[in-house]
């Protein structure tokens, strides 16, 4: 028995019931359960599966389809424009994933055919589009023949964006031996992306990929062993041989201090004997290197393969990333998860998935473990999904996003507790809450823009001001990443180098977006235009990216670089000076580098004797005059660098090396034969 309109060469083909139908029955699979509606493998046979509406591309003029569906019949519409045996229907069911699914035209039959082939089948652009225009945009016909049953399939799909829609970039044939290859047919579904994104096989994406990740490494993983620690890097190294064990910084550098211990835990095994440094540099190297990967994979998520590319190169080459992953700070580890955090983020908002809001959760647990001021995206995420509604109906797994995240926060806390280090970390706290301001207000868009590269910044905020219009939802992601964070760290009265590293990735995300749409489809003079301006930002990065790792930087800022000739005087100490001796510095950073080389106890003069203005760890030196006069102090180290930062201090030491008749005995110098460090040894 036949379905009334139904031609009488076509037969239907029953559809096997699952608690869960989520995929079409094949001629090779007629199974319809499959564990998962999101390209999961078939339970039956073991295929990839195939969305309903995706396989209504396997038709083409001339030929047939050899996938059946189980027929539906509905109100047919006015086609009268199309052939006869197509049909349109106009209310196919409604699913959770793909929505309201288009219908195709009308005449007695609302499914797809099966062997034999009687009337031509209707276009794939009708069955996409679900109208009888003619001017809708239509690609490649898919050539199909009954007797051979082998697909040719399209190169890809170029529709125009709108609102809801659901878009295929490119089909992938799959050869086969046997006569019914329909259903190994690979579709590739990329949802919400812009129109004219080329497929996931772009060459030149392949190619900036490529060059980034070879450009990237070099640049992180060259001469990491030049120069020295400096203060920052010699405080987690020594903590992490603390956490191991090593006798040489147990006595001198405490375990608990004013940030968490992940990282540190990572190095403790390679810190277990002797006086290691470069080690850890590896280590935040390949933490650097993961975020360009993580770069990529952000760009492509929210635009395209291309996007992504470019992004990771801009990344790979910007001096404000390079200088700080060549360095054993906590800033590149926590911007590595943080990235992986927005990544998540990104696909639960473009497949309206809230499950990957728990791993985004996680992410930003282990970020914040790495350095606390992480923290601070959460309210990025919260703006996001106040802001849009992509996410919004899966409040449920923000919140336990977050619950989540807070968790693995508090655990470090919580375990400093239980050992019976709340009290220091109670000091930590306080001081840091207390700290007067270091820098001005001007101190991020002079330094930091500087370090990230003014170019690539003017090239980021003129792209959203060109294609405001074109405003979406992952531009709101983007900027509510970027803004949080910089308007709670302008606020703040403490002002570090590295606390805008998450940003990086953001930055160089929304610089390569503007250059990919300011080429377009356009003339190949444009091309060639913005290829030119794409190379001139790429150029004015990695000039100062290299003439950093030629040249170390010799700025007092915190974390912008080693500091040359701390490691040697640091050596000289430990092979010259007598067990026990104590050295008094100008401030605390020369005083870090000497105790992790030398092992000699060493103090600032710059340090307060307030506990509310010092870090907890160090000792203030009450009455230098009285301490050297009772032969508690035994050497007076000034450098440079110290000098710059406190010209006060600067002075106060070198008086106390007249007043005390200090003799150097060692002098560490640059290649033009300037001063860097002396040592002199004072009696009382």
């Amino acid at each position: 028995m036949r379905l009334k309109g139904t031609p009488p060469t076509v037969r239907r083909t029953p559809r096997r019931r699952c608690r869960r139908p989520t995929r079409m029955p094949t001629p090779q699979c007629p199974s319809t359960c499959c564990p998962s509606p999101r390209r999961s493998t078939c339970c039956d046979c073991a295929l990839r599966a195939v969305p309903h509406w995706a396989t209504y591309l396997s038709a083409a003029p001339g030929g047939s389809v050899c996938s059946p569906t189980r027929p539906r019949r509905r109100q047919p519409a006015d086609c009268s424009s199309r052939p006869a045996g197509t049909r349109f229907n106009s209310a196919l069911p409604w699913t959770p994933r793909l929505g309201r699914r288009p219908g195709w035209c009308r005449s007695g039959w609302t499914g797809l055919w099966s062997t034999p082939c009687p009337t031509p089948p209707p276009t794939p652009a009708a069955h996409l589009w679900g109208r009888c225009r003619s001017a809708r945009p239509r690609p490649a016909a898919v050539t199909t023949s009954c007797s051979t049953m082998r697909p040719s399939p399209p190169t890809g799909l170029a529709l125009p964006e709108g609102r809801g829609q659901r878009m295929v970039t490119s089909l992938v044939d799959e050869p086969t031996r046997t006569r019914t290859s329909v259903s190994r047919l690979m579709i590739r579904a990329r949802r919400h992306l812009p129109a004219g994104v080329a497929a996931s096989r772009d060459p030149v994406a392949s190619g900036l990929l490529a060059l980034a990740l070879v450009v990237g490494s070099a640049l992180r993983f060259t001469a990491l062993g030049s120069v020295g620690l400096n203060s920052d890097e010699a405080v987690y190294a020594a903590q992490a041989g603390s956490l191991a064990g090593n006798p040489h910084f147990s006595s001198l550098f405490p375990i608990v201090r004013a940030h968490p211990l992940l990282f540190q835990m990572l190095l403790s095994p390679l810190y277990r004997h002797g006086v290691p440094d470069v080690p850890g540099r590896y280590v935040a190297a390949a933490f650097g290197v993961g975020t360009l990967a993580l770069t990529y994979l952000l760009g492509r998520i929210l635009f395209n393969a291309r996007v992504g590319a470019l992004a990771a190169l801009l990344l790979a080459v910007m001096p404000y990333h390079v200088v700080l992953s060549r360095q054993i700070m906590l800033d590149g580890p926590m911007t590595f998860f943080a990235t992986g955090a927005l990544v998540c983020v990104a696909i639960a908002a473009r497949r309206r998935d809230g499950l990957w809001l728990l791993a985004a959760g996680a992410l930003l647990g282990l970020a914040a473990l790495s350095k606390e001021p992480a923290i601070i995206l959460l309210g990025s995420g919260f703006a996001f999904v106040a802001l849009t509604s992509r996410i919004r109906r899966s409040l449920r797994y923000s919140t336990a996003g977050a619950g989540l995240a807070i968790a693995l926060i508090l655990a470090y806390p919580l375990l400093t507790a239980i050992s019976g280090g709340s009290r220091g970390g109670q000091s930590y706290l306080a001081w840091q809450l207390a700290r007067e301001p270091n820098h001005t207000l001007t101190f991020y868009f002079t330094a930091v823009g500087a370090a990230m590269g003014f170019v690539l910044l003017a090239v980021a905020g003129l792209g959203l001001m060109i294609f405001h219009r074109r405003w979406s939802w992952r531009e709101t992601l983007l900027a509510s990443w970027l803004v949080v964070p910089f308007v709670y760290f302008e606020a703040w009265p403490t002002k570090g180098f590295s606390y805008l590293l998450p940003l990086a990735p953001v930055v160089a995300v929304l610089a390569a977006v503007a250059l990919v749409r300011l080429a377009g489809d356009g003339h190949w003079w444009r091309r060639a235009l913005v290829a030119g301006l794409a190379g001139a930002c790429v150029i004015s990065l990695l000039v100062p990216s290299m003439d950093g790792i030629v040249s170390p930087t010799t700025s007092g800022l915190a974390g912008a670089g080693g500091i040359p000739g701390g490691r040697e005087a640091g050596r000289w100490v430990a092979n010259h000076a007598p067990p026990g001796a104590q050295f008094m510095t100008i401030g605390p950073s020369m005083a870090n580098i000497i105790q992790y080389y030398g092992g000699r106890r060493s103090d600032g003069l710059s340090v307060s004797p307030n506990p509310l203005h010092r870090n907890p760890s160090y000792t203030p030196i009450a009455n230098a005059d009285l301490a050297l006069r009772r032969g508690q102090y035994q050497y007076i180290v000034w450098d440079t660098y110290s000098a710059r930062r406190s010209t006060h201090f600067s002075g106060r030491a070198l008086d106390l090396v007249r007043r005390f008749h200090g003799v150097p005995v060692d002098v560490e110098r640059d290649s033009q034969g300037h001063r860097l460090i002396v040592i002199y040894q004072v009696s009382s």
